[in-house]
C-alpha cells in the first residue's frame, strides 16, 4: 500500500496546497492526541436584578442648587424580576458591579427618571441598557434629565389628583390610606394606569398590560394620604401610591358576573403592613354588595398571595357566620354538607374550593395551640402526644410511627382525617388505584397543606371570634 495514502505523517507534505496554489496553514497533528478547539470566552454580563434599584423620589432639589447637592431620595429596592426586559435577567457588556441603574418615580403622578452609571462611561452601552428598560417605562413620562425632573417634582405633587373616586379609607399607625376606584370612563384614568402598570413587571412575574378602555376592567388604587399643610380648609390628600388591584368582570348570561382579581401589587415599602389583606377584604365586600356578581376569584395567585387570600377567606366566612353550629363548633369534625357549602358560597361569593379551605382553617383554630409562624413550605408536621387513641391503617404513613400504632391526640387525628376527605375528593382521580400507594400519596398531600392550615388557624385564633 502507498505509504502516503496510509496517512504516515512522515510522508505527508509539509504544507498543503489549494487548487489555486495558495498555501494553507499546517493543521497536521503529529502528537497522536485529538486537537483542542477552545471556545471563545463568553462576553461579560451582570445580574440585572442586582444592578437595578427602584426608588421613590420623595424630595425635590432646591432651585438653582449645585448638581451634586444631596437629594431626599428613597434608598429604593431591588426588583424581583427583570426577565421581561433583559434575557435571562442579565445585562450584557458589564461585569457585576460595573453598572448601577436607579429608576426614580414620583410617588403620586408616576413620572420616571432613569440614572445609569457605568465604570467605562460607554454611551453606546448605556443606550442599549435604556432600550431594554424602556419596555417598563411610559414613553411620554420618563426622562434622563435629572435637574428638570426635580425642578418639576413639587408641582406634580401639588397638582396631582387621583383618577376615579375615593370609595374606602382606613388607618395604619396613625396614617390614613384611601382606595380610589377607576374605570376607563374616568378622566385621565387610562393615561394614569399606563404609568402605574409600568411598576408591575419589576414585582409580578407574569405581569401584563391591560386595556382600561374595555368597560369590564376596574382598577383600585391604594394611596397613602398626607395631613393638611396648615392651609385653611385643606383636607388630607394623596402623598404616595401604595399599590393597586385590577379586576375584570366575566359576564355569564345565566349566573351573572364573575369578578376576577387579575393583578395585585403592593409596593415593597408598604408590604407586610396589612394593606393587601385590607384591600382584598374591601373587594370582597364590594362584590357582595353588587347583586350582579355571583362570585369573586383570583387569577393564578402567587404562593404569598394565595396564603393571604386563604386567611381573608377564612376570616370572611367566620365574620359572616355561614356555618351551622353542628359543623363548626369545637368537637365537631365532620365535613360540611354540599348544601351547607353552597349556602356559604352564595353568602360570601367565594368559590366552592375556597369555602372548603376556609372551613379547614377555621377548624384549625380548635386544635391545641401550635406555632403560628409555621411557613407554608415547612416540612414539619403537627407534634403528636401519647393518648389512648391510635392511628388506623387508613391513616398510616411510612416513617411517622403509625405502623407501630403510636398514640396520637384525638383532636388532631380527627382533624387530619377530615382534611384528607377534602383532599381525596379534590385529587382522587390523580391518585393511584393501588390501596397502599393511594394512602401514601394522600398522606403526602396532607403534609403539604398542614403547616399552612395550622399557621393561618393560629392567626385567626389570636384575632378572637370576630374581626375588630
Amino acid at each position: 500500500m502507498d505509504k502516503q495514502c496510509s496517512g504516515d505523517p512522515s510522508l505527508l507534505p509539509a504544507k498543503r496546497v489549494r487548487w489555486d496554489d495558495s498555501v494553507l496553514p499546517d493543521r497536521t497533528n503529529t502528537s497522536g492526541t485529538a486537537s483542542s478547539n477552545k471556545a471563545p470566552p463568553a462576553p461579560p454580563s451582570c445580574s440585572a436584578n442586582g444592578a437595578i434599584r427602584i426608588c421613590s423620589a420623595i424630595g425635590p432639589k432646591t432651585a438653582g442648587a449645585d448638581e451634586k447637592e444631596e437629594v431626599n431620595e428613597d434608598v429604593g429596592c431591588r426588583p424581583d424580576f427583570t426577565h421581561q426586559l433583559f434575557e435571562e435577567e442579565r445585562i450584557e457588556g458589564f461585569e457585576d458591579g460595573a453598572v448601577s441603574i436607579r429608576i426614580f418615580y414620583t410617588p403620586t403622578s408616576l413620572d420616571f427618571l432613569v440614572k445609569i452609571q457605568t465604570s467605562e462611561n460607554d454611551a453606546s452601552r448605556t443606550t442599549a441598557i435604556l432600550s431594554g428598560l424602556s419596555k417598563a417605562l411610559p414613553p411620554e413620562n420618563f426622562t434622563t434629565d435629572e435637574r428638570k425632573f426635580y425642578e418639576e417634582l413639587e408641582g406634580r405633587r401639588r397638582d396631582f389628583k387621583p383618577p376615579g373616586a375615593r370609595v374606602y379609607e382606613y388607618s395604619r399607625g396613625g396614617t390614613t390610606f384611601s382606595v380610589y376606584k377607576a374605570t376607563g370612563e374616568d378622566p385621565g384614568a387610562c393615561e394614569y394606569h399606563a404609568r402605574a402598570q409600568c411598576l408591575a413587571p419589576w414585582f409580578i412575574e407574569t405581569a401584563d398590560a391591560i386595556d382600561l378602555t374595555d368597560d369590564r376592567w376596574e382598577v383600585f388604587y391604594l394611596f397613602q394620604e398626607e395631613p393638611p399643610q396648615g392651609v385653611l380648609g385643606e383636607k388630607w390628600r394623596p402623598a404616595a401610591l401604595a399599590g393597586y388591584f385590577t379586576a375584570f368582570g366575566f359576564r355569564n348570561p345565566v349566573k351573572g358576573v364573575s369578578l376576577r382579581i387579575c393583578q395585585a401589587l403592593v409596593l415593597p415599602q408598604f408590604q407586610r403592613q396589612g394593606h393587601g389583606k385590607e384591600l382584598l377584604s374591601f373587594l370582597y365586600g364590594l362584590a357582595r354588595s353588587r347583586k350582579s356578581v355571583f362570585e369573586i376569584t383570583v387569577e393564578d395567585p402567587a404562593p404569598g398571595f394565595e396564603k393571604m387570600r386563604n386567611l381573608v377567606d377564612a376570616r370572611t366566612l367566620r365574620d359572616l357566620d355561614v356555618f351551622p353550629a353542628d359543623v363548626i363548633s369545637p368537637g365537631a369534625w365532620k365535613r360540611p354538607s354540599k348544601d351547607v357549602v353552597q349556602a356559604a358560597r352564595e353568602a360570601a361569593k367565594l368559590t366552592v374550593s375556597q369555602v372548603e379551605i376556609g372551613f379547614d382553617i377555621l377548624k384549625a383554630c380548635d386544635l391545641p395551640e401550635v406555632k403560628d409562624n409555621a411557613s407554608e413550605d415547612s416540612t414539619c408536621s403537627m407534634a403528636t402526644t401519647t393518648a389512648s387513641n391510635t392511628t388506623t391503617a387508613a391513616d398510616a404513613a411510612p416513617g411517622d410511627g403509625s405502623d407501630n400504632a403510636t398514640a396520637v391526640d384525638d383532636k388532631r387525628k380527627r382533624y387530619r382525617l377530615m382534611v384528607k376527605r377534602r383532599l381525596l375528593k379534590r385529587h382522587g382521580e390523580e391518585l393511584s388505584t393501588d390501596s397502599a400507594t393511594r394512602k401514601r400519596q394522600l398522606e403526602e398531600l396532607y403534609r403539604d397543606v398542614e403547616p399552612g392550615l395550622l399557621s393561618l388557624g393560629g392567626k385567626l385564633r389570636k384575632e378572637g371570634t370576630r374581626r375588630p
